[in-house]
């Protein structure tokens, strides 16, 4: 492990929006609602279906004549519904891309811009024109390699460091910052007393 390291780089709104969208997609409250939403959707569409298809049989049955129009709309009714459970992740997610986009678009945001990470074995200090924060690494939950990015991430969730792979010269010096920062990580926790049980 390298004693030091430092990176400049430049935190964009888009940058933000994939850390919250990873948190999203890995939260279990958020996933277990979404699952129950297309159960409850699924449910509600099939009832809808089965009273269409039944108020069709019934009348074949009793010969009575219905306008075709409302058994349709019934069962139009009920392929919606289960439609809306099919598409209603997507259509959340997208939804809360728009709402985080929204909220960290803007020129003042102090988050974005320019920023310098640097990390050692006794923990990483961001920096950006505005203000400086240190952290050990005893408050950090876990260190994420995800597609184009590193997240540093603090117990909480909410807390990170998000790294665009594109601020390293190559895919080895990710690497290296990735691996050095892991390390270190993991050597604190190793040496932090563990609570009782």
């Amino acid at each position: 492990m390298r004693a030091n390291m430092e990176i400049e780089y430049n935190l964009s709104p888009e940058d933000i929006v994939v850390y919250f969208y990873y948190q999203f997609l890995r939260n279990p409250i958020i996933q277990h609602r979404l699952k129950i939403s297309r159960i409850i959707c699924f449910s509600i569409g099939a009832a809808i279906l089965v009273l269409g298809i039944g108020i069709l049989f019934i009348i074949s049955k009793l010969g009575v004549t219905v306008s075709f129009s409302f058994t349709f709309l019934i069962v139009f009714m009920g392929f919606l519904i289960i439609a809306y459970g099919i598409v209603i992740e997507a259509f959340t997610k997208n939804q809360y891309v728009k709402a985080i986009r929204k909220q960290f678009s803007g020129e003042k945001n102090i988050l974005l811009g320019v920023r310098k990470l640097s990390i050692n074995k006794d923990g990483l200090v961001d920096k950006n024109e505005v203000k400086q924060s240190s952290s050990s690494w005893i408050v950090v939950k876990e260190v994420i390699s995800h597609n184009k990015h590193l997240f540093i991430v603090e117990k909480d969730d909410l807390d990170a460091v998000i790294v665009p792979k594109i601020a390293f010269p190559d895919e080895a010096a990710f690497n290296t910052f990735y691996e050095t920062a892991r390390q270190y990580h993991q050597a604190a926790l190793k040496s932090s007393p563990q609570p009782a049980p």
